[in-house]
């Protein structure tokens, strides 16, 4: 077992490579094991890295959606915004990678 810091790909778009999840495993407890430190989400070259505790760090500044409990908070990037919602369990992030009017008033979201 290897115990030193590594990051994984966790998810990705494998058709154009728009975007990017890498998870960032750390070694911890007394056996052995790892634990997942941070959750970095890359969309069209704008980066977002979800951190433990419920934080969020953005060009080095620090989010904390855990005193936002039940608001959304828009982080505004310059190709990219992502919104986040913490509902008091679970932090949501959400970012729209592509937006088609497929009929005059209704549109379609990847």
């Amino acid at each position: 077992t290897y115990m030193g810091m590594c990051d994984y790909v966790l998810a990705m778009d494998c058709v154009s490579a728009r975007w990017f999840v890498y998870g960032r495993m750390r070694p911890c407890g007394k056996t052995g094991g790892s634990c997942l430190e941070s959750v970095t989400v890359f969309v069209d070259g704008e980066v977002l890295e979800l951190q433990r505790g419920w934080l969020v760090n953005r060009h080095g500044k620090k989010i904390v959606p855990k005193n936002r409990k039940g608001k959304e908070i828009v982080v505004k990037g310059n190709t990219q915004d992502f919104t986040l919602l913490f509902d008091g369990a679970m932090l949501t992030l959400t970012a729209t990678i592509d937006t088609r009017e497929t009929t005059p008033g209704t549109f379609e979201h990847d």
